[in-house]
């Protein structure tokens, strides 16, 4: 019940909407004009390691690890901005099947859980657990192929919806 509930709010046209406007701005808006964000990369990678987050994080040096402590406050709460969206775009593009849905809600938990480990990650530096990086690094693993799927559903979905809408006028 509570699963519907959730549905029918973030496909309704103005959360939809807002939903849309606000994964834009994030994305290309405030991430984007951040300092030293060019070098703050670790969730962009496939697969790293120990070592490849201690170069990086040496790299950015202090304030390149204070912009990236502040910006995974944001990077914490965007998850649910674009999982939101996602799920109500595919409830319009998508109403059947329903296990669609489910998907970018486990990329926007796998999302929160990186980011987190990130962070402990960026605070314990440079005292990084042994494994730490290798949890991190799965967690972004699953994010980008979670993300593959759920772009590649929605643009699957959106071209068939498209294309329904389109042979009928």
């Amino acid at each position: 019940m509570m699963w519907q509930q959730y549905v029918n709010f973030v496909s309704s046209k103005s959360v939809l909407l807002l939903s849309f406007i606000l994964t834009c701005s994030i994305t290309f808006g405030l991430f984007k004009t951040l300092p030293n964000l060019e070098a703050l990369y670790i969730d962009q990678l496939f697969d790293y390691d120990r070592s490849e987050v201690l170069q990086i994080l040496e790299k950015i040096g202090p304030e390149g690890r204070a912009t990236y402590r502040w910006a995974n406050w944001v990077d914490t709460v965007f998850p649910l901005v674009y999982g939101s969206f996602f799920v109500g775009f595919l409830y319009h593009i998508a109403p059947q099947p329903k296990f669609l849905k489910y998907i970018p809600v486990a990329l926007a938990v796998v999302d929160i859980v990186e980011t987190v480990q990130i962070g402990l990650m960026i605070r314990a530096y440079p005292a990084i657990g042994l494994h730490q990086a290798e949890v991190a690094s799965g967690f972004t693993s699953i994010k980008q192929i979670l993300l593959a799927v759920t772009l590649l559903v929605m643009f699957v979905f959106g071209g068939v919806a498209t294309w329904r809408v389109s042979s009928r006028s």
